[in-house]
């Protein structure tokens, strides 16, 4: 059998390619799902969908990347899950539709990346990842697309990622490419309404507040909601879900049954572990001021009147966590607010120098002044530490209790502080996120244990404010710390007395009396007569 010149093969290769696109109809693709056409027919440079679980989101993102990749020659498109690892499960899915359509494409496992006879390339990663884009993708996305999954559980690093780093290779045109690259952002109705991708939802959906299916468009974003009813891939779904209500003893009510199952956009207050509502526990400071100390994003109010006392929590990162700084003022004449006066944060996984983090500790006391105390979690090696820093900067900082149970402590106490309206968090801050997204370990909890969902997010500032509020310092909701009541000399020395004949009797006291004679003792042991 002759074989073919290269100019044939090309020419092959071309007619299948040519017959695989043709196959590739919004039909072929969705089936008779209306949400899914919907969505791929919009033209919108930036689209946004949240949905329930099991609604087809994975589905839609592997149809427009196909159709976005086919359609112009020499694009390059992205999927980013939270993890690569992630992504991978959607790459399967993305393989399997590339079977179906016997599209003639060069697929590449180990780096998740496919690319077209057309020269446009497809790539799946993880958002933790994202050097690898600019590595294997250039640094533009003209014509191209890129989609950013499981926007619900972003852990904080979203809108760099989307404004800082994808938003300007979108924006990118060429002369050869001269239309921008489209965004689109999918996620299920997160737990509390919080984070970038809720923000960007909320500024531009413009229809019924807690309907699903809905659409609305701008003149900057196309916004989609649906759920898993909409979904004719899904079967048996009123079965499905009334068995979810028995054995989780959910009513149909509940607002994490109207989120997960219709992609209704309903909240609780109970939905984080601080029971935190922004709009009852918030307040905005005459003036704010944002600058970075190094790694650190720093936000500092103005000073306030009658503010003298502060406390600082510190939460030092482990692992891939943020170092988190958080300092609580108030004023000890009245003692009835506690304010949350700044704040520094380092970016996941940045892991400043001691010298770093002191600067911030500095500016503190440079902007503040007053009585300022210190607490922190250092990973277990808090105590020689605070005692290096104690004797190289002066600064007494006091290790944070941990302890079973310290957890469900600490978050009890903020709690309270925040819903009895002693407690005011800066409005649009860190913390205020932190406090609105943290959760507790569903997994955990049915073993007993309070501990934090840390899968999609760690409450670092959370926990660096909680840690501040060990200390006594502020120890009433409300009110000022107990007056010690007064007492007399004689019950002074009565105690002392008391005291010493108990380490006495149980063996602590193992000196001669007559090496240091005890004070207690020579009140009523009979002076020496010098004979």
């Amino acid at each position: 059998m002759p074989s073919l010149t290269q100019a044939k093969a090309d020419q092959l290769l071309q007619r299948r390619f040519a017959e695989a696109v043709a196959r590739a109809t919004p039909d072929f693709l969705c089936g008779d799902h209306e949400w899914q056409k919907r969505v791929l027919s919009s033209s919108s440079q930036n689209v946004i969908a949240i949905c329930s679980r099991r609604a087809g989101k994975s589905e839609i993102a592997c149809a427009l990347l196909l159709l976005t990749a086919c359609k112009t020659a020499g694009v390059s498109c992205i999927y980013l899950g939270l993890t690569k690892d992630s992504a991978g499960i959607v790459f399967r899915k993305w393989k399997r539709l590339m079977k179906r359509l016997k599209m003639p494409a060069s697929i590449t496992e180990s780096d998740q990346l496919t690319v077209f006879p057309n020269g446009s390339r497809v790539l799946f990663t993880g958002t933790d990842d994202t050097r690898r884009v600019t590595h294997l993708l250039g640094d533009q996305l003209s014509g191209g697309m890129a989609v950013i999954d499981e926007g619900q559980d972003d852990p904080g690093i979203m809108e760099r990622t989307v404004e800082d780093i994808l938003g300007p290779m979108l924006d990118e045109t060429t002369v050869d490419l001269p239309v921008p690259g489209r965004l689109v952002l999918l996620g299920t109705v997160p737990d509390v309404p919080a984070g970038y991708f809720w923000r960007t939802w909320e500024s531009n959906y413009s229809g019924p507040a807690h309907d699903s299916p809905v659409e609305s468009v701008n003149e900057d974003w196309a916004c989609f909601a649906w759920s898993r009813f909409q979904n004719p891939f899904e079967t048996h779904n009123e079965e499905n879900l009334q068995k979810y209500l028995r054995k989780y003893r959910y009513e149909l009510h509940d607002p994490e049954v109207r989120r997960r199952w219709f992609g209704e956009r309903v909240f609780s207050k109970d939905s984080n572990a601080y029971r935190y509502q922004p709009a009852k526990q918030t307040y905005t400071p005459a003036a704010v001021e944002r600058l970075d100390l190094g790694p650190f994003h720093c936000v500092f109010a103005g000073a306030q009147p009658g503010i003298r006392h502060y406390v600082v929590g510190i939460d030092q990162a482990q692992r891939r966590d943020r170092f988190a700084i958080v300092a609580w003022g108030w004023d000890p004449s009245v003692k009835d607010k506690l304010y949350h006066v700044a704040e520094a944060v380092t970016d996941p996984g940045a892991d400043p120098q001691e010298s770093e983090w002191l600067e911030v500790v500095k500016e503190l006391r440079r902007r503040y002044g007053g009585s300022m105390e210190f607490i922190r979690d250092a990973g277990g090696s808090s105590a020689p530490v605070n005692d290096l820093l104690q004797l190289s900067h002066g600064i007494t900082i006091v290790s944070a209790v941990k302890s079973p149970g310290s957890v469900k402590a600490r978050v009890q106490r903020l709690s309270d502080l925040l819903n009895k309206g002693v407690a005011k968090v800066m409005a649009d801050s860190e913390l205020s996120a932190d406090l609105l997204t943290a959760k507790w370990s569903m997994s955990a909890r049915e073993k007993g244990k309070w501990e934090f969902d840390k899968s999609a997010k760690s409450p670092d500032l959370a926990d660096a404010a909680s840690y501040a509020l060990d200390l006594p310092s502020f120890t009433q909701i409300g009110a000022p710390k107990p007056r010690t009541k007064p007492q007399t000399e004689a019950d002074y020395y009565r105690q002392v007395r008391e005291k010493t004949l108990r380490d006495l009797m149980s063996g602590k006291l193992q000196k001669r009396l007559q090496d240091k004679p005890n004070q207690a003792l020579s009140m009523w042991v009979p002076p020496t007569t010098g004979r």
